[in-house]
């Protein structure tokens, strides 16, 4: 219970923000804010580019986790949040590219009782040496600097994650 509550502040991140990274050159571009109802706090994604503004990684922060991928690992999926033997949370991409940007799908899972896993698609472009994240709903196609995961929840239980909202 408490692993997929924390889960539900992996997907925070902020957007603008910049930190020189260890790595020469490298920096962290914080992407999204993230927030839930299920807990207090939140968790920032950030992308480290290059000098040459290029992606190199994805870094989350949260009050008590952090971890840092490869953009690499996207084509096989970035396991974010593994609990009872099923991946919570999943950042995955078959079409990303380091220089320019692409798309990504943050793949959930929306019930532990029947394993029901639900989607939503983020974008990720690159303008000049700032990257940005886009959302491409029934809202329309906008810059997103904050997620709001909801619980959900059974008997008072949290089961996983109901619905990931973009603003």
């Amino acid at each position: 219970m408490r692993v997929i509550t924390r889960g539900l502040t992996v997907l925070s991140v902020v957007f603008g923000s910049y930190a020189v990274n260890a790595n020469a050159g490298s920096t962290s571009q914080l992407l999204l804010t993230a927030t839930s109802d299920a807990i207090k706090g939140e968790c920032k994604i950030s992308l480290v580019v290059n000098a040459d503004g290029k992606a190199t990684d994805f870094e989350y922060v949260t009050p008590s986790d952090h971890g840092k991928f490869p953009i690499s690992s996207l084509k096989a999926g970035i396991i974010l949040l593994k609990e009872a033997g099923q991946n919570v949370m999943i950042l995955r991409s078959n079409k990303f590219d380091a220089g320019s940007g692409g798309e990504l799908t943050m793949d959930y899972l929306a019930s532990g009782v029947s394993g029901k896993r639900g989607s939503v698609l983020l974008g990720l472009e690159r303008s000049g040496q700032k990257w940005e994240a886009l959302a491409n709903d029934s809202a329309g196609r906008r810059v997103v600097t904050k997620a709001f995961l909801k619980a959900k929840k059974l008997f008072g239980k949290i089961i996983g994650i109901a619905s990931i909202t973009l603003q």
